[in-house]
């Protein structure tokens, strides 16, 4: 039996229970999509009234019998996002939304990531979700295409998470998870409520071995969470999170030879020269909203995080790579909601600073020992944006929305390394990004709505310093611009079935791309395209089978073209762009019973991935199965929840991360097989 026809044969059962069971779908299923209120645009809007694509993702999807590595699983059925690197946590998550992001080799670039309130991407668009434990996330939102109107840099897309505070009573709980390649993950938490406030403390500790030679990881994390309301009209925050993960390691990438004789192996200069990354990561937030009157209302932000890394690169000269960053931030903003003039009126005014400053080391390495330093520098990003987002009902049926703003920025790099000379220097840059978007209702149900913005991406500082002419910032980089036109429309049919579908356009220029050099094989340096092109179709259905069943299918056209780009007399125009695959599907069935039963099924398909600039090497598409399914006893106070899951069931051959315009042809890290994991979750409700 072929991939194809195990798809069909493991859809059919879903497709026919429609035929055996013809009860009603509950109508407040259906309601409460419409009725979602999301933060992610700022100025808090119903998910379906938002004049741009929003999805939300629910605590069920992203925690419950899952192993709570990673976002990928829920990410995979978002239309028009893309995630890989799953199994490498020396490079953690890597996520493109459109595009944006896929030319980062190591964590997250080109989307915004706020959690609680709080940004976890820098000033310059690089963010990491290492320091992020599942185990107390409740929600997630996800906005598709370029939000520089509201966030500023590096805001290709916007995906802010939500974590447990207000909580329906006090309790203590226990989770125990074990699985394939030596994983074993504990965790603990407890919450305390109150009539005014409330608090959670988790804690969690992870040891994997890993699929592949020298992919082990180690990782324990610690959060809490208060949240007190003073009187009535206000409301505080304030949250801590630290993690430290002393070893994960990096097996590298592999050519098509390699990985055809040892999927598992790894790449020998990683082993040789103990390729791998350590981390320390602190962060403290606090968030302050005081309503004013009964239709204004001020909010305040103030964080401050601090991490230190350790990067151990497969090559001697300068490859041991030492950063400890600092980065504080904070904003005010005010609101105002005018429901009662003629046409209602929202108003969201406010400025954001922040700054980051890094100071990077490098040394040589020496068969895995820090040697010699060659590299030394501090650098510094400040960003300054001031921002307008307004909401205008214009009519009964139709909605504005009107974002705007400002961001100034300042960069500067100080030479400590001065055996070579002094390479210190700075550059500044302004962007000023309008969006507009209207939405509309229709008679006969649904709404439709179209939107137009612009979006900029400066080069991350870990971008300008990987400078190939030596220290100091690589001035031949070029901030990433974006003018983005998307049209959508959203409907429920019956009851029972709910359709999300957009197009967008999207021209860009000065395109940031990786590449590599044959003296620094495994270190990507970063290079502008001239002109691209990218055109793109999402769709999102819903199907509330029966009550307790719900499918859901999800589907991404991505057509990613270059348009000028020459390098060294090579003309690569009128090419796809690597690393993103043009066609990919997700389709899954969520059954979830009141005695406690939840099986969740999920299959992808993700088509063929261009791996270079000149399409001449290309990873086959390849179909992927998972399922998980968990019980739930409750007895008195108590609730017993054993979970198990089975990752790749279809035992898909497929590489979990792709290296693009990688030297040598190693653009590939295989995935595993068929792999297991099972666990059990007490919880003790106290009142």
């Amino acid at each position: 039996m072929d991939m194809r026809s195990l798809l069909f044969f493991l859809i059919l059962p879903i497709l026919s229970v429609h035929n055996i069971y013809a009860q009603e779908v509950d109508s407040l299923l259906v309601k409460r999509l419409d009725s979602v209120v999301v933060s992610a645009t700022r100025l808090h809007v119903l998910a379906g009234k938002a004049p741009l694509m929003v999805y939300t993702v629910d605590s069920t999807d992203l925690k419950e019998a899952q192993p709570q590595l990673g976002l990928d699983y829920a990410l995979a059925e978002i239309p028009g996002v893309f995630a890989m690197s799953s199994n490498n946590y020396a490079q953690d998550l890597r996520i493109s939304m459109r595009g944006f992001g896929a030319r980062s080799a190591f964590g997250i670039r080109g989307v915004k990531i706020i959690v609680d309130g709080i940004p976890q991407s820098t000033p310059d668009g690089q963010a990491q979700l290492d320091n992020l434990d599942l185990g107390v996330v409740t929600g997630m939102e996800v906005i598709n295409g370029p939000a520089s109107g509201m966030y500023g840099n590096a805001a290709g897309g916007v995906i802010n998470i939500a974590t447990e505070g207000v909580l329906q009573n006090t309790f203590a709980e226990a989770r125990y998870l074990a699985g394939s390649f030596g994983l074993n993950r504990f965790q603990l938490k407890g919450g305390i409520r109150s009539e005014k406030w409330s608090a959670i403390v988790q804690g969690s500790n992870t040891r994997l071995d890993g699929y592949r030679e020298h992919s082990g990881m180690k990782n324990t994390s610690f959060n809490t969470k208060i949240i007190a309301r003073p009187s009535d009209n206000s409301h505080l925050q304030l949250i801590f999170g630290y993690v430290d993960s002393p070893e994960a390691q990096d097996p590298g990438s592999l050519d098509h030879n390699a990985v055809s004789i040892d999927r598992t192996g790894a790449r020998p200069q990683n082993r040789d020269y103990n390729s791998g990354e350590a981390v320390q990561q602190a962060k403290l937030g606090i968030t302050w909203q005081q309503k004013l009157k009964k239709d204004q209302q001020l909010n305040a932000r103030l964080f401050y995080q601090w991490r230190d890394f350790s990067n151990r690169l497969p090559f001697e000269a300068g490859g041991i790579v030492d950063l400890e960053r600092d980065f504080v931030g904070g904003g005010v903003n005010y609101q105002l909601n005018k429901s009662n003039w003629k046409l209602p009126y929202r108003l969201k005014i406010g400025i954001d600073i922040e700054q980051q400053l890094d100071d990077r080391q490098r040394y040589n390495n020496l068969l895995g020992i820090r040697a010699n330093r060659s590299f030394d520098q501090e650098e510094s990003f400040t960003n300054v944006g001031l921002f307008a987002i307004q909401e205008l009902e214009m009519s009964a049926r139709l909605l504005l929305l009107i974002n705007t703003r400002f961001d100034a920025m300042e960069l500067e790099a100080k030479d400590r390394y001065l055996l070579d000379g002094n390479d210190s220097g700075s550059q500044s840059y302004e962007q000023f990004n309008p969006g507009i978007g209207l939405h509309y209702n229709l008679k006969k149900g649904g709404n439709i709505y179209a939107n137009f913005a612009t979006s900029f991406e400066t080069p991350a500082l870990s971008e300008l310093s990987t400078n190939p002419l030596g220290g100091g910032f690589n001035q031949s980089l070029k901030p990433q611009q974006a003018q983005n036109l998307e049209i959508g429309y959203r409907k429920h049919f019956s009851l029972r079935w709910s359709l999300k579908l957009s197009s967008y356009y999207i021209k860009l220029q000065n395109e940031l791309l990786p590449f590599e050099l044959a003296a620094f094989p495994g270190r990507d340096f970063y290079r502008n395209a001239g002109k691209s092109e990218r055109f793109g179709i999402e769709a999102n259905l819903r199907w509330f089978v029966f009550k307790d069943f719900i499918a859901r299918f999800s589907y991404t056209y991505a057509q990613y073209i270059y348009q000028q780009y020459e390098i060294d007399g090579n003309n690569f125009a009128d090419n796809y762009l690597p690393g993103i695959p043009q066609h990919q599907a997700t389709l899954s069935g969520h059954y979830h019973h009141s005695s406690g039963f939840l099986a969740m099924i999920q299959l992808r398909y993700i088509g063929d991935i261009y791996l270079n600039d000149t399409n001449t090497e290309q990873a086959g598409d390849y179909i992927l199965g998972n399922l998980r399914v968990a019980y739930q006893w409750k007895k008195n106070k108590w609730v017993l929840s054993p979970f198990a899951g089975l990752n790749n069931f279809t035992n898909t051959s497929y590489n979990d991360n792709l290296r693009i315009n990688a030297f040598g042809g190693r653009y590939f890290e295989p995935a595993p097989g068929l792999n297991w994991y099972s666990g059990v979750k007490l919880r003790y409700n106290i009142k």
